[in-house]
C-alpha cells in the first residue's frame, strides 16, 4: 500500500469589514499528534476579539465577521494506514457529518412544536448570510451543502432548505413566495413547516494496473511498474462533499533517463484524460503541479449580476469569492462569469520505463486541495478555552498530525457589559403589555461611540430562543439614530401574568460587541383580547358578539373594527367602525367580510385584536314562504369562525328531508361528509373537528360547507386556522 500524505486546508483569512483593519495581531501555532479516536485537545486563545464579538448579520456583506481568529487547519495522515472519515469538531459545535447528527444538534432540548420550529429558524439565523447567490439544484435543498459549503443564500433558497429539513424530520412543508406591490417582480420567500415531527473530509479511491510497491527496500523508486511490456498506471479519485476549487500535487520521484517517462493526467469524470505534467529531471526530484488552471477544476457560466459582488471577499481580501465555487470575472458592469468548482476529480500517474521497471517511479505524494466551506461552519476558536475533538472511523493504527494556526488581536476593546435595566426593573411588574424597554448606556474602554444594541426577549429563563423572531433585533434596524431602548411595536404581543426574560448588548463604532447583560425578568399586566367572536342574527339585524377575556385587567369598553380585505386586516384607527361598553355591537348597515374586537381598559391601554371574525352574509339565507307554516329553511354561520379545534354548524329544516352536508376545499374537492341521511323537521347541529375523510387534520385555509336538503342548496365559508 502506498504511503500517502494528504493535506486538507481550510483557509480562512481575516475579513476586513467597513474599512476596519486589525493591526495588533499575533500569530500562534499548535501541532497535535493523534493516535486515538476520539481524542481531545485544549487550545487557549487570548486577545480581545473573536468571530463572535465582531459578527453582525448583514444583507450585503458576505460573512459579517470583523475578525476571524482561524488562519488555517492542516490534517495530515503521517502513518501507513488509510484513515477513514477523519473529523474535527471545535467546542462540540457543528457536528454536521450527516442529517442525523445535524438535526440532533440543533433539536437538542427542543420538545414542543414551537421549540422545534424556532430551532430550525435559529439554525438558519446563526449560520447563513443573506445574499443573492446563484447556488442551485441539490445544493440549496441539501442542508449539509447549503450550510456547510456556502452559508449564504437568498430568502428563497433558505426557505427551500428549511422545508427540506422539515421533510427530513417527517413533516410536511412548503415555500411561500410573497410579491410586493407595486413592484410584483420583487418579493420575499418564507418557509412553512407542519409539525403535526457524509463525511466532511476528502476521500481517496485507488485504481491501479501493473504497479509494484517496494517500500521496505530503502531504494527509489518505491512505486514503479511491475513489468516492461504492459501499461503501468494508477488512478486516484479525490472526492469531497465540499466544493473543491484549487489544488496542488507535490511529487517526490525518480527518473533514470529522459527515455523513462512519468506522466500525470487529470480528469473530472475519467473521460477524457488531459495530460497535466511529465517529469523532466534525471535522478531524484521534487516537483509541484498546480491544479489552479481554470480549465481543470473550474467551470465558467455567464450570468447577470450587480456590482455589489465587488464588495464581497471570501478566501482572500484581494479577490471576490462569493459563488458556489470561488471567482467572479466581471466582463462589464452587469455581465459576470460565475465559476463553479468540483465535487470530485481524478488523477492518473502513468509509468513508461525504457529499460528497467525501476527506471521511473514515485516515492511519495502530497496532495493539497482547497475546498470551500461556509465561514460559520468552519471550526471556530473563541476567546479563552476551546476543546478540539478529533475522530475517525478506524479501529486502530492511526497516526495523524493536526496543525492549527490562529491569530489574536488586541486592536479594539469591546464595550462594557450593560448591568442595569432602566425599565422594566429586574423582577418588575409593568401595568401594561405594550411599553418601551430601556437600559443604561455602557462605557467603552477605548472611548468609542456606541452605535448599536442587540435586544432579545424570551419566555424561557435560559433564553435559548426569542419569544418570536420579532424579538431578537438590532436596534439600528428601526431608524437612523440608535437609542438604548426597544419599543414593543403592537399591543397584544405579551400576556398578562406571564414571566418574561430579556437581555441586551452593545456594539461600538469599531464593530465589536460587548458581553450580553445579565438576564432580567418581569411580569406585565394588562387587558387581554376578547374571545369567541361571532356574527349572529337577531330578528332581521346582525350583531357582532364576543366574550370579555377572564384573564387580565377588566375592559372599560370595546372597539369594533371592520374590513373587506381578502386576507384579513390589522385593527387600527382606519378600520374602527364603533365602540361598545357591552359584549355585542349592531353591524346592520356596517356590513363587512371581516371583524375584529379590541378591549380597552380604564387606563386607555388597548389589548391585541381578537381573532378574525368572518361574516359571509348568509344567516337565514332562504326567506321563501315556510313550507310548514312556521320557520323556513335556514343555515347559520358556524361557531366559532375562524376555528382551530372544532366548529359547530347549525341549520333548520322546515320538514322531513333527505339531507347531505359536506365540507369542500377551495379547489372544490370533497374533504369530509358530515351528514348523509333523512332528518325530521327542526333545528339541527353538527360538529366538524377539522379532519378529512382519511383521518388526517386538514390544513389551514378557507373551506366551504354545502348543505342540500330537498330543493334547498346552500353554501357558506368556513375558516380553519392551525
Amino acid at each position: 500500500m502506498m504511503r500517502a500524505l494528504i493535506f486538507i486546508l481550510l483557509l480562512n483569512i481575516p475579513l476586513l469589514v467597513a474599512g476596519i483593519g486589525f493591526c495588533q495581531v499575533s500569530i500562534y501555532e499548535r501541532e497535535f499528534l493523534i493516535n486515538n479516536s476520539p481524542e481531545y485537545k485544549s487550545i487557549h486563545m487570548g486577545g480581545l476579539l473573536d468571530g463572535e464579538n465582531t459578527y453582525t448579520e448583514s444583507n450585503f456583506l458576505l460573512g459579517g465577521i470583523g475578525f476571524e481568529p482561524m488562519v488555517f487547519i492542516r490534517i495530515s495522515n503521517i502513518g501507513a494506514e488509510i484513515i477513514h472519515a477523519p473529523r474535527l469538531v471545535m467546542n462540540d459545535e457543528k457536528r454536521w457529518f450527516d442529517f442525523n447528527t445535524l438535526s440532533a444538534e440543533f433539536l437538542s432540548g427542543a420538545h414542543t412544536n414551537k421549540e422545534k420550529a424556532l430551532s430550525i429558524w435559529k439554525l438558519m439565523r446563526d449560520n447563513r448570510f443573506h445574499y443573492r447567490t446563484p447556488t442551485s439544484g441539490c445544493n440549496v435543498a441539501d442542508p449539509l451543502k447549503a450550510l456547510g459549503i456556502y452559508g449564504y443564500m437568498t430568502c428563497g433558497y433558505a426557505s427551500t432548505m428549511m422545508t427540506s429539513i422539515g421533510t427530513g424530520l417527517g413533516c410536511s412543508g412548503r415555500v411561500w413566495h410573497l410579491r410586493y406591490q407595486p413592484q410584483p417582480e420583487r418579493g420575499h420567500a418564507i418557509a412553512e413547516i407542519d409539525f403535526g415531527d457524509g463525511d466532511v473530509i476528502l476521500d481517496l479511491v485507488d485504481v491501479y494496473r501493473n504497479i509494484r510497491i517496494t517500500s521496505n527496500t530503502g531504494q527509489s523508486p518505491i512505486v514503479h511498474a511491475d513489468s516492461l511490456n504492459k501499461t503501468a498506471y494508477f488512478e486516484m479519485k479525490i472526492e469531497s462533499p465540499f466544493v473543491m476549487l484549487d489544488g496542488m500535487v507535490k511529487i517526490y520521484g525518480f527518473q533514470a533517463t529522459l527515455q523513462d517517462t512519468l506522466t500525470l493526467q487529470f480528469s473530472s469524470d475519467q473521460t477524457p484524460w488531459e495530460n497535466l505534467w511529465s517529469a523532466s529531471t534525471v535522478g531524484l526530484f521534487l516537483d509541484s503541479v498546480s491544479l489552479g488552471d481554470p480549465s481543470l477544476m473550474l467551470t465558467s457560466q455567464a450570468i447577470r449580476y450587480s456590482q455589489q459582488q465587488d464588495s464581497l471577499r471570501f478566501f482572500y481580501p484581494t479577490q471576490p469569492y462569493p459563488t458556489d465555487s470561488v471567482r467572479f470575472f466581471t466582463n462589464s458592469n452587469l455581465l459576470v462569469s460565475r465559476v463553479l468548482g468540483k465535487y470530485a476529480y481524478y488523477l492518473r500517474f502513468i509509468f513508461s520505463p525504457a529499460d528497467s521497471v525501476t527506471g521511473c517511479g514515485i516515492d511519495s505524494l502530497k496532495i493539497a486541495t482547497i475546498i470551500q466551506t461556509s465561514r460559520r461552519f468552519m471550526p471556530r476558536l473563541k476567546l479563552n478555552d476551546n476543546i478540539l475533538e478529533y475522530a475517525d472511523a478506524n479501529s486502530s493504527g492511526r497516526s495523524v498530525e493536526i496543525e492549527i494556526v490562529w491569530q489574536e488581536s488586541i486592536e479594539n476593546s469591546p464595550p462594557d457589559q450593560i448591568v442595569t435595566p432602566v425599565f422594566p426593573p429586574d423582577g418588575g411588574e409593568p401595568e401594561h403589555t405594550q411599553f418601551t424597554f430601556s437600559w443604561s448606556v455602557p462605557a467603552d474602554p477605548d472611548g468609542d461611540e456606541i452605535v448599536d444594541y442587540e435586544f432579545q426577549l424570551s419566555d424561557r429563563p435560559d433564553m435559548r430562543f426569542p419569544l418570536s423572531t420579532n424579538f431578537e433585533m438590532y436596534i439600528s434596524a428601526f431608524g437612523d439614530t440608535v437609542e438604548p431602548q426597544f419599543n414593543i411595536p403592537w399591543p397584544g404581543l405579551l400576556n398578562d401574568g406571564t414571566t418574561y426574560y430579556w437581555k441586551v448588548r452593545a456594539k461600538d463604532s469599531n464593530g465589536t460587541w460587548g458581553r450580553w447583560s445579565p438576564i432580567w425578568s418581569f411580569m406585565p399586566h394588562g387587558v387581554m383580547m376578547p374571545l369567541n367572536g361571532e356574527v349572529v342574527e337577531i330578528g332581521n339585524e346582525f350583531y357582532v358578539q364576543w366574550q370579555p377575556n377572564p384573564v387580565g385587567n377588566v375592559a372599560a369598553y370595546f372597539e369594533i373594527h371592520g374590513s373587506n380585505e381578502p386576507n384579513g386586516f390589522l385593527a387600527d384607527s382606519s378600520t374602527r367602525i364603533g365602540i361598545s361598553d357591552q359584549s355585542e355591537f349592531n353591524i346592520t348597515g356596517k356590513i363587512y367580510d371581516y371583524y375584529r374586537v379590541v378591549a380597552v381598559d380604564s387606563q386607555n391601554q388597548a389589548s391585541g385584536p381578537s381573532r378574525l371574525i368572518y361574516f359571509d352574509g348568509i344567516m337565514a339565507s332562504n326567506r321563501e314562504s315556510p313550507l310548514d307554516g312556521d320557520v323556513g329553511f335556514a343555515i347559520f354561520q358556524n361557531y366559532p369562525n375562524p376555528f382551530n379545534a372544532t366548529t359547530t354548524i347549525r341549520y333548520h329544516l322546515p320538514q322531513t328531508l333527505d339531507v347531505t352536508l359536506k365540507i369542500y376545499d377551495i379547489l372544490g374537492r370533497e374533504v369530509f361528509v358530515l351528514v348523509n341521511e333523512r332528518q325530521a323537521a327542526g333545528e339541527k347541529s353538527v360538529v366538524w373537528n377539522g379532519w378529512d375523510q382519511f383521518g388526517k387534520p386538514a390544513g389551514s385555509g378557507i373551506y366551504f360547507c354545502r348543505i342540500q336538503a330537498g330543493k334547498y342548496d346552500q353554501i357558506h365559508k368556513i375558516l380553519l386556522v392551525r
